[in-house]
């Protein structure tokens, strides 16, 4: 969809899933970024190899034993690509049968961990190419 209708700006959700060729592909298109929105819980879902994340042969690689080291890596391999917070940046699941955890100071402190230049680019600049504004002031359309 996001090939066919240039014009379009895309955002795709939790890190594609770890997916490494959608996020591939999401970095081949102009229109498109993706989010990592509950990003910790979406790193213990693969530590578990849970169906809900994309199978390890398909998986980008990445430490998700440590949420804040695979932020970055995600970060490093996709510094124009990657958005922090378009959603719900936390997110916490529990049912009778599971229980996955997490909390926005969690997930602030994985963004830390990110270098001044990334942490710029995910919290601020692909989100302003996003919407396409040429800086933060409101209604900067450019």
């Amino acid at each position: 969809m996001a090939e066919a209708t240039p014009e379009v700006s895309f955002c795709l959700a939790h890190s594609c899933r770890f997916d490494r060729e959608c996020l591939d592909r999401v970095a081949a298109l102009p229109n498109t970024w993706f989010d990592c929105s509950a990003h910790r819980i979406h790193c213990e879902c693969a530590r578990q190899n849970f169906a809900n994340v994309t199978p390890v042969d398909r998986r980008f690689e990445a430490n998700y034993d440590d949420p804040a080291a695979a932020l970055v890596a995600l970060a490093e391999a996709y510094p124009t690509k990657f958005i922090w917070g378009s959603d719900t940046t936390f997110q916490s699941y529990v049912d009778h049968k599971l229980s996955l955890r997490s909390s926005y100071a969690a997930e602030t402190d994985c963004l830390r961990s990110l270098p001044p230049s990334l942490h710029r680019a995910v919290t601020c600049d692909n989100l302003l190419n996003l919407l396409q504004l040429k800086d933060e002031t409101p209604l900067a359309l450019g």
